[in-house]
């Protein structure tokens, strides 16, 4: 029964980063902002399941061990519990805050963890061949210690599973209001304007130095006929403060959800900061801007709960979260229990690859907001769509030899790029077919540049790391056709694309008429936003807003 109990805390521990992503008492609230709706309940039995199985096999292995009569068995017994004591440590370690592990390495780096974790291996080999009891029972007091924590996580989960609510998690409301009622229709030949955001397009990917034998016949034939930005820089390397910024018309400098609606952020500019609890409620956001025109506004996008934030100022809105246990098949929920116990292991994670569970999350999420804005891009009752798809940020899920979405593993960035392009295809179609293409402004642009080290888990292809692994160029496509705008106009001043949320409020006024007028609107603004990243240096913040801000320093010119 010892041995049981043992197994069943280490186990317990070893499941720590589940456990902080499904029980609401430890979920992290930033988690919460991403869901759509509370974890599947299916995955609580799973998860138990998955502890007392595991605890009962290696209970049984301890005791056979115990009864051989050959010293092997046991010596593999005592090492498999030194490795999931090791396990379970480090899975507790991968929870604690960045600031604490770093006070644990003395605040000097990756070369003062790696001396740490040199000497705490070397004293353990060094025990374990002087002591080996020692290290045995400070197994089982670690193991002790962790069984009040055992006791609430079994009775959450069955606490949780038993009260399951699809609509509420963690003590947030996961629904969204109603759309706002639509408005009267404007004048006829009133600007409309459709915002086309491709998350994590990048300039280089796309024309630069676009990768041999790729075709981008949609993209090229926009470029035609478009005002072609070249020097174009987004606010933020991620999509929470890129988007949040564009959508306010402010430098978003730090950025982290408190909850399902809330964003806490600091706003930067004039070479001052200023922290608020909510981004979203303390500042108007482009959508309500719109609305006050007397334009309706509609959004089809992924990452940010769009339609929980802005309901009251749009008359259509789609949304995608991020996938969050929300799979109700068995095999997806041990997929990702495998997965978010190998995560935290050193090196291991060089060698995961996306499984299935993850690319079909993505693909439906694609396919969703591709069928809503193949919508809300012909509806002539929306004076302003947003449609934020997300690609071809990863994971890679297009076959462009089939012409079709794929699952398959070792698909690219390039491949991803290829479904960009025929999504753009995609929603010119519709938009001819109802007469809207010409007399619409369509906007292409993106959140952030590719980032090679944001592939993580899902690795380099060859073709990537030759191309993009320097991540020196951080350029942003941008183009922008005007209604009736068939030839090509070239922009070469750098710029930040915050400015497009005051660009679009003034198209929708009627303003920018010619790539003339739109090039001097740039000139006289692009210096109120600079690019941030492209600084020479950046003097630390103080207060909260220095937990999220990035000092980062690039030889770009612009």
């Amino acid at each position: 029964m010892f041995d049981l109990l043992v197994c069943l805390s280490l186990f317990n521990m070893l499941l720590l980063r589940i456990w902080a992503q499904l029980l609401p008492a430890v979920v992290n609230p930033a988690n919460l902002y991403y869901m759509e709706e509370a974890p599947h309940r299916i995955h609580y039995p799973l998860v138990l399941w998955s502890l007392v199985a595991a605890a009962a096999l290696a209970t049984a292995f301890a005791a056979r061990a115990r009864r051989s009569r050959r010293p092997w068995p046991r010596a593999v017994a005592r090492g498999a519990l030194v490795v999931l004591a090791l396990a379970a440590l480090n899975s507790l370690a991968s929870q604690l805050p960045s600031e604490t592990l770093g006070v644990l390495a003395g605040s000097k780096g990756r070369l003062a963890e790696a001396l740490l974790g040199i000497t705490a291996a070397a004293t353990l080999v060094a025990t374990l061949w002087l002591r080996p009891r020692w290290v045995y029972s400070a197994i089982e007091v670690f193991a002790i210690i962790g069984l009040p924590f055992l006791l609430m996580t079994v009775g959450q989960a069955i606490w949780t599973f038993a009260g399951h609510e699809p609509g509420r998690f963690a003590g947030g409301v996961l629904t969204s209001d109603p759309p706002a009622a639509l408005l009267p229709s404007r004048q006829s030949g009133a600007p409309r304007v459709v915002w086309i955001v491709f998350d994590e397009l990048d300039q280089r990917a796309l024309f630069t130095a676009r990768h041999p034998g790729l075709e981008l016949p949609e993209f090229d034939r926009l470029r035609a006929e478009s005002f072609v930005a070249l020097n174009a820089f987004a606010p933020a390397r991620e999509t929470r403060r890129s988007m949040a910024s564009m959508l306010l018309g402010r430098q978003v400098s730090w950025a982290l959800p408190s909850g399902p609606s809330t964003l806490p952020c600091t706003i930067e500019g004039g070479g001052e900061e200023e922290a608020v609890d909510d981004c979203w409620t303390q500042f108007p956001n482009l959508f309500q801007r719109v609305r006050e025109s007397g334009a309706n506004a509609g959004v089809s996008g992924w990452y940010h709960p769009y339609c929980r934030l802005f309901a009251d100022a749009l008359t259509a809105c789609t949304w995608a979260g991020l996938p969050y246990w929300n799979s109700p098949r068995v095999r997806d929920s041990f997929d990702q229990q495998w997965h978010e116990i190998v995560k935290p292991l050193p090196l291991a994670s060089r060698w995961l690859r996306p499984g299935t569970r993850i690319r079909l999350a993505h693909r439906d999420a694609f396919e969703r907001i591709l069928a809503a804005a193949l919508e809300m891009a012909p509806d002539p009752d929306l004076g302003f769509a947003m449609l934020h798809f997300p690609v071809p940020h990863h994971p890679d899920i297009y076959d462009p030899e089939r012409e079709s979405l794929s699952l398959t593993d070792r698909r690219s960035y390039f491949d991803n790029l290829a479904l960009a392009d025929r999504t753009l295809g995609e929603v010119r179609t519709v938009m001819e077919a109802a007469g809207l293409w010409d007399a619409s402004i369509v906007i292409v642009s993106s959140d952030h540049w590719w980032r090679a080290i944001h592939r993580g888990d899902w690795g380099l292809t060859p073709e990537e790391e030759l191309v993009f692994a320097d991540e020196r160029d951080r350029r942003i496509p941008f183009l922008l056709k005007l209604a009736n705008q068939h030839e090509t106009s070239v922009y070469p001043r750098a710029f930040n694309t915050l400015l497009v949320h005051d660009l679009i409020l003034d198209l929708l006024a009627g303003g920018g008429s010619t790539p003339a007028s739109v090039a001097d609107w740039l000139d006289e603004r692009r210096a109120t936003a600079p690019v941030p990243y492209l600084s020479p240096a950046r003097r630390p913040s103080v207060g909260r807003a220095t937990r999220g801000i990035e000092v980062n320093r690039s030889s770009d010119s612009g």
